[in-house]
């Protein structure tokens, strides 16, 4: 669960074609706003996606053994930062990683590892 909860957040994405974001570069938080899938990352489950709201909520739904299990959270923007809250059981699973770029339809982002994820944008 832990490897799930890190993978997660690199679900706070960026773009391979856009430029990179400064360490003092804000995020335009309604360009993250939608459901991003993840489509390359060395630790995290490909396909599985993140929907971001613009209440600052976080929807989690990943496929395990052929079912989908589902977690809900938050997400707060500081800068290039991303900290995501995940609710597992009665616990929270705080963490934060570092959006390397973002467009209308790639995020990239780094967690506290160095290890990246890809991002697309589900289209509706």
């Amino acid at each position: 669960m832990k490897a799930l909860a890190t993978s997660m957040i690199a679900l706070a994405f960026a773009c391979l074609t856009g430029s990179l974001a400064r360490a003092d570069e804000k995020i335009d938080k309604d360009k993250l706003i939608g459901t991003w899938k993840i489509v390359k990352a060395d630790d995290a489950p490909i396909g599985a996606t993140g929907e971001f709201t613009k209440d600052g909520k976080l929807i989690v739904v990943i496929e395990e053994n052929g079912n989908k299990v589902s977690m809900q959270g938050t997400y707060a923007l500081e800068g290039n930062k991303i900290t995501i809250v995940l609710k597992k059981g009665d616990k929270d699973d705080k963490d934060t990683a570092t959006i390397k770029s973002l467009s209308a339809d790639k995020l990239v982002i780094e967690n506290k590892n160095g290890k990246t994820v890809e991002f697309e944008k589900v289209k509706k």
